[in-house]
């Protein structure tokens, strides 16, 4: 294993100067394409970091792992045959020597560093010999005086865990640090060290219920604390997937090149957005094999597809809104600048056609020069449309920033609202000065701010408690500095993934110098661990990066048990991701404990089927990750799922209702009204279509039961459908 020198860090200070004095003096403006520095948009480098050790053997050098495996490229050759680009080398050097350290294949360096700080440079190159550069630094010391103690456990959550093990356990405390070792029930487990405050590890199975205990040791001794574990009973409920993909009738795997987004539609159709500007419409049958598909037209040159999302109220002809964005635009010689975002709509007049472009709604939305654009869409339970739009920088600084080089704009770092059904509605949004989007002003369109200060939202979901959450995506160090004032810049900033509650008019820490003219609060960078105030709302939770994918889990499986929480998605470049689950307090606005993993692999975005099953996008591997929830449904009447759940209260419109023992004659109630006709019953009883009955008192959620003869399914009293007042 190779010693690495440190370096001083005269370099990132010098820059940091740099930016403060080119930030304070006047500036003429000119076309802002030309402003920009030069930087990648094919390859991107992301060496991780910055990465802190401490020499607790007193040898003054320490052992470290970096890790970038989060590098990757944005090349794609639509072909035929489609061709998706990777990364094929890696290049660490040392800026302090100039020397090469290592050339591989592999994403991880492991090497020695020396007491102090080693700035490091990656270079990666793709498959088509294109290369990004990126930086990042090692910082090694010796311990303070005061950590030479033993460590402290202060508490656990969650208590306690079925007996089959796999309970995501975290560790509360104090001086988690030289090697933390957890003693359960008197087996050694090395745990993940989150901090010196907290440590995460997964409960093994036991053969039944017991109570164990719990504690820490580390290099200087052990916690003089116990904590106990409650094993409890699985008790039949336990949440377990079991894992698939979809197929193709041959049992391969079904390819989208270049996958996005998925959605159900109210067809019982799955529509799937990807970044080469064609949306991608299949069935699938119980086993996950495609029973039918087909692609749409393109998007046009070089646009992306992102999101996607169906009107509650509309049910056919069948109606998909689309957002679409040039990204990394400069490079693409479309035409498209800045401003190049767009809602559109997409129709499908009879199932035997495929998508195809109706018209463009929104136009004149902001995208990056990088990889930001217009994210994910969805309809709140009042009829307005929400629509995320990313950032255009990595913490409000455009100078020397490797998100882009353009200020942010008035939209951009947003996410906007729409009244769509306005009669005086406008969507071409037009600009005050095209030429300069830091100084720019909304000069006509029917947009509003509904929330700010987010670098960039992928999902977003709606819950059924009526509030929006999202997922945003947290700075990269070494991406560019932060601002702390209007005029003022600081040093490099790193945050986790931040899981919302999306509240109209909040602001939660996204810096844009535009809206930071007539709104103060949005001049500075904050933290995501500075405590709400009357300017600036916290995240709910930290969650691993780069986690994309939202939804609330609605489906009646492992009774009901995990109905309502919210699901979250880890984008996998390469390799595995990671499915994390979050329980809501009982006012929706946080969390009962930490979001715990549920499953070691996800993709970018995330969907749950007509039977509870979690279907994923595996963006680089062009597949679609599928979770089945692994149970077994005895023949008795039960409801699983209403497809779509959401919908008009003057009814009218077909669902498909899921579950099991669905016989012939089978009735389906939405509270006490039954449903006015009936479709396709499934062979082997599993669900039905219905036309939903008129509810005629405004919006409500009811629960959705079966009724056979003399039997009926257990109402879930949490509700399967809700009829919309609009």
């Amino acid at each position: 294993m190779p010693l690495v020198a440190p370096t001083s860090l005269f370099l990132f200070l010098a820059t940091t100067l740099l930016l403060a004095s080119i930030l304070t003096s006047p500036i003429l403006a000119v076309r802002f394409q030309e402003q920009r520095q030069d930087f990648d948009h094919q390859a991107h480098a992301k060496p991780g970091g910055p990465y802190f050790s401490v020499d607790w053997s007193g040898v003054g050098s320490v052992p470290v792992t970096l890790d970038a495996s989060e590098s990757h490229t944005h090349y794609f050759d639509i072909g035929p045959p489609p061709i998706s680009g990777n990364i094929v080398k890696y290049e660490w050097y040392s800026t302090h020597t100039g020397a090469l350290l290592l050339s591989t294949a592999s994403p991880y360096l492991h090497a020695n560093f020396y007491l102090g700080v080693t700035v490091l440079k990656l270079i990666v190159t793709d498959s088509t010999g294109d290369q990004a550069v990126a930086y990042s630094y090692v910082s090694v010391r010796a311990p303070f005086a005061e950590e030479n103690q033993s460590p402290t456990v202060n508490w656990i959550s969650p208590p306690n865990g079925p007996v089959d093990g796999g309970t995501v356990v975290t560790v509360y405390g104090e001086g988690f640090y030289n090697s933390p070792v957890v003693l359960f029930d008197g087996e050694a487990i090395t745990p993940e060290v989150v901090s010196t405050v907290e440590l995460r590890f997964r409960a093994p199975a036991v053969d039944g219920p017991r109570t164990v205990q719990m504690s820490v040791s580390n290099g200087f001794g052990s916690s003089a604390q116990k904590v106990d574990f409650q094993y409890v009973a699985s008790g039949g409920n336990e949440v377990r997937f079991r894992e698939d993909f979809v197929k193709t009738e041959s049992g391969e795997m079904f390819s989208i090149p270049e996958i996005t987004s998925l959605k159900l539609g109210p067809d019982a159709s799955y529509y799937a957005g990807s970044l080469s500007g064609y949306i991608h419409v299949f069935r699938i049958d119980r086993s996950l094999t495609v029973k039918s598909s087909c692609r749409s037209d393109n998007a046009g040159p070089g646009r992306s597809i992102l999101g996607l999302a169906f009107h509650p109220n509309e049910h056919w002809p069948l109606k998909l809104y689309v957002t679409t964005s040039t990204l990394d635009w400069p490079e693409k010689f479309t035409g498209a600048d800045w401003n190049n975002g767009q809602v559109e709509v997409w129709s499908r007049m009879s199932k035997a056609n495929c998508l195809s472009r109706a018209n463009v709604l929104i136009t004149g939305l902001p995208v990056s020069a990088d990889d930001h654009g217009v994210n994910s869409l969805l309809f709140k339970s009042d009829g307005m449309l929400l629509v995320a739009v990313g950032g255009s920088t990595n913490a409000g600084v455009h100078v020397n920033d490797k998100t882009g080089g353009i200020p942010e704009s008035p939209l951009s770092g947003a996410i906007l609202m729409f009244n769509l059904f306005n009669e005086t509605f406008e969507g071409d949004i037009a600009y005050s000065n095209f030429f300069d989007p830091g100084i720019t002003n909304v000069q006509s369109g029917s947009v509003s701010i509904y929330a700010s200060g987010l670098r960039n939202v992928y999902g977003m979901a709606v819950h059924s408690n009526g509030k929006v959450y999202a997922m945003d995506n947290g700075p990269n160090n070494g991406f560019g500095v932060a601002a702390t004032g209007c005029n003022t810049v600081g040093g490099q900033v790193w945050s986790q993934d931040k899981l919302l509650c999306i509240q109209e008019g909040s602001f939660y820490g996204h810096p844009n110098w535009n809206r930071g003219r007539y709104d103060p609060r949005q001049c500075s960078y904050v933290s995501p661990n500075t405590p709400s105030s009357e300017g600036y709302t916290r995240p709910m939770a930290m969650v691993e990066s780069s986690t994309n994918g939202i939804l609330e889990y609605t489906a009646n499986t492992f009774k009901s048990s995990l109905r309502g929480e919210l699901l979250l998605s880890k984008l996998s470049w390469s390799g595995n991701g990671i499915l994390f689950r979050a329980k809501l307090n009982e006012d929706g606005t946080g969390l009962v404990e930490l979001p715990q993993e549920l499953h070691a692999d996800s993709g970018l975005s995330i969907e749950m089927g007509a039977y509870g099953e979690l279907l994923m996008p595996k963006i680089k591997q062009a597949s679609i990750l599928a979770l089945v929830p692994d149970e077994e449904f005895e023949d008795q009447l039960n409801v699983i799922a209403v497809v779509p759940r959401r919908g008009p209260s003057f009814g009218g419109n077909t669902v498909l209702v899921t579950g099991s023992g669905f016989e012939s004659g089978v009735r389906i109630y939405f509270g006490e009204l039954e449903c006015t006709s009936y479709g396709t019953l499934a062979d082997d009883g599993s669900s039905i279509e219905c036309q939903v009955p008129r509810y005629s008192v405004g919006s409500r959620i009811v629960d959705v039961v079966a009724k056979y003869e003399s039997l009926q399914s257990h109402p879930s009293k949490l509700g399967e459908y809700e009829y919309m007042k609009w």
